[in-house]
């Protein structure tokens, strides 16, 4: 799920309760302009995830990335 929406940019242009919906809550404080989101196990089992660092300006999205386990 991650590397689809890395490739098409979807999340581009929506707002963080676009963003929310679609993902869930972000592992970040509230109130951040940087989410991340994970996808997979949690780091520390044999496999671990990837994760989503989605940054916000003016409450839309103007970047994700992505950084491994």
């Amino acid at each position: 799920m991650a590397k689809n929406i890395l490739e098409t940019q979807a999340l581009k242009g929506m707002t963080k309760e676009q963003v929310k919906t679609l993902l869930g809550k972000s592992d970040g404080p509230d109130g951040s302009d940087e989410w991340s989101c994970f996808f997979g196990l949690r780091p520390g089992f044999d496999i671990d995830g990837e994760k989503l660092i989605i940054q916000f300006e003016n409450n839309k999205v103007v970047k994700v990335s992505k950084v491994q386990g």
